[in-house]
């Protein structure tokens, strides 16, 4: 008999997505944990902050709960960025953030939202605020994974992804 995966994470062992993840991978997770690695130490683009951040606005936008709080304290952690983190938990969205960390919290939680594109105002913002290529890659490839990384346990325990 197939021994049950947990989807909880915890705070001693961190996210199942980072690296050492004790879970087996007969699942799905253990690519889906290799896939968030790549991302998030993927050399190019945006830093490792601003991917949190971008994450954190997905979370916060799909209504995962557990997932914002973690993301939160990565982001905070990682941009030192406090305010910003704060501004993305208490007011959601349209964001009051401006320049660049306005950018990726508006733009990631636009492509986390169903049924919505990003405008040509979308874009022109990503140009006004000199996003290269591979920045914008980044963004991309970052509200994907935090999108995923926020239904996987939900369709794992048959659950509403809402609930986080």
């Amino acid at each position: 008999m197939a021994q049950a995966v947990s989807t909880e994470r915890s705070a001693q062992t961190g996210p199942w997505w980072q690296a050492g993840d004790s879970r087996t991978s007969n699942d799905g997770r253990g690519e889906v944990a290799a896939l968030g690695a790549a991302i998030l130490y993927r050399g190019d683009g945006l830093s490792r902050g601003e991917k949190a951040l971008a994450a954190l606005a997905v979370s916060v936008q799909t209504g995962c709960a557990a997932d914002s709080r973690h993301f939160a304290r990565e982001a905070a952690r990682l941009t030192k960025d406090r305010r910003t983190v704060d501004l993305v938990l208490e007011e959601g969205f349209p964001s009051p953030i401006t320049g660049r960390r306005g950018t990726i919290v508006t733009t990631a939680a636009r492509l986390a939202t169903p049924f919505q594109n990003l405008r040509d105002a979308d874009l022109q913002r990503l140009h006004l605020d000199r996003f290269d290529p591979e920045e914008t890659l980044d963004l991309l490839l970052a509200s994907a994974f935090a999108t995923l990384h926020n239904r996987l346990p939900a369709v794992s325990k048959g659950r509403d992804a809402k609930e986080g």
